[in-house]
């Protein structure tokens, strides 16, 4: 009898934790992008708001915000109003995205005699070490990329600061990124 008790019990946490695991997914997995993304650039990276469905194997990211590299004075790199990644699939060496859609793109270029902040960013992404330490290489298949509403606002500070007009991306969707190749090496 007392078996069946604690058999019932840890039945009704398990049920009950994956409950409460499922239902606050979102809350979850915010702070833990952030976390993952400013680790692997090397720079703050906070997002306002996060939805996930599992069912429909989609994540909605809101008010992203990724950090200037030092010795720039522009708060941020980049903004992104919103974003939404569709995965078809995941298997072993290969991630599938069915549909990556970003919009309200804010691109803040700084350009100095040393060189511009994307470049400093770009130099600043970790993960090549970690990429060396495995002999697994990672594919990935992106059958839709669309990004709509994008600015480029430049400011060179060659002698001294001076930000120019911004400048409006058109819209632009791209599909099949690794289809016939059946994927692309994601480090490339």
């Amino acid at each position: 009898k007392s078996f069946l008790t604690v058999t019932s019990l840890a039945f009704a946490l398990m049920v009950g934790g994956g409950s409460y695991v499922l239902s606050q997914i979102d809350k979850l997995a915010k702070p833990m992008a952030e976390r993952i993304a400013s680790d692997a650039l090397g720079v703050r990276v906070t997002i306002g708001a996060m939805a996930i469905s599992l069912q429909e194997k989609r994540v909605d990211v809101h008010n992203i915000r990724i950090g200037n590299a030092g010795g720039f004075s522009k708060p941020h790199a980049v903004t992104i109003d919103n974003a939404r990644v569709g995965l078809q699939s995941v298997a072993e060496g290969l991630i599938d995205f069915k549909t990556v859609q970003v919009n309200g793109t804010q691109v803040f270029l700084e350009v100095k005699p040393s060189g511009t902040n994307l470049h400093a960013l770009r130099e600043g992404i970790k993960g090549s070490e970690a990429r060396e330490a495995t002999d697994k290489v990672m594919k990935v298949i992106l059958r839709e990329f669309t990004l709509g509403n994008t600015q480029i606002n430049p400011s060179v500070t060659l002698l001294s600061e001076q930000d120019m007009e911004p400048i409006e991306i058109a819209p632009m969707s791209l599909r099949g990124f690794g289809v016939k190749e059946d994927g692309f090496v994601a480090s490339e």
